[in-house]
């Protein structure tokens, strides 16, 4: 147990702005991020959680775990020195707390009849691509959705957009189109109900 706890010092020393905590009959630490510190995703709850089981004396997984309990990647390391971790933890831990995005998944209404998953995120339904990345790159900016997941989308079940043009820096101008005529429609709202107006200078 002494191991875990070395591990989890280790960790805490290195990432302050995480927290751990120890499940003693699994033998595991589990680790997340501060919701303070999460700008977007489930609420409340840690979007990513990392699983660090001790198989022997000084063997370890890491497991990056999604909210649900889905897997994404494992990697077994092994500490050679008191409450070192291995520079490809320490790499993989900096990402994490660097700040990746979980998917947030479509509207289930917009998607084509190919097979998908439905499931909650937050208080809405959202559908997944069978193969959902689930971690997608963060900061502002970036797409909330992962490219599997656009997939899926049925472009005839979006709806018509209102767009108010700025011309001239002072005349509006309402039109009304498709959303395939909207470069940036599809980024910014494939997971909640899509917005009906954007303002942008022509």
């Amino acid at each position: 147990m002494e191991r875990l706890h070395a591990l989890q010092r280790a960790i805490l020393g290195r990432f302050p702005s995480l927290d751990a905590n120890i499940v003693t009959n699994a033998q595991t630490l589990l680790v997340w991020k501060l919701k303070s510190e999460v700008k977007n995703g489930i609420n409340f709850l840690a979007d990513f959680n990392f699983v660090f089981q001790l198989h022997q004396e000084d063997a370890f997984t890491c497991k990056l775990v999604t909210f649900h309990g889905r897997t994404l990647n494992t990697a077994i390391f092994r500490i050679q020195e008191a409450e070192t971790l291995p520079s490809d933890i320490i790499e993989t831990v900096e990402e994490y707390v660097k700040g990746f995005n979980v998917c947030h998944g479509v509207n289930k209404q917009n998607v084509s009849p190919s097979e998908h998953l439905v499931e909650c995120f937050n208080d809405d339904y959202v559908a997944r691509s069978f193969k959902c990345r689930f971690k997608i790159p963060g900061g502002e900016g970036n797409p909330v959705v992962c490219d599997e997941c656009q997939k899926i989308i049925d472009p005839e079940k979006l709806e018509p957009v209102v767009i108010t043009r700025v011309a001239d820096g002072s005349t509006l101008r309402n039109i009304k189109v498709e959303p395939s005529e909207v470069p940036f429609y599809n980024e910014f709202c494939k997971c909640k109900k899509p917005s009906r107006s954007f303002t942008f200078n022509q």
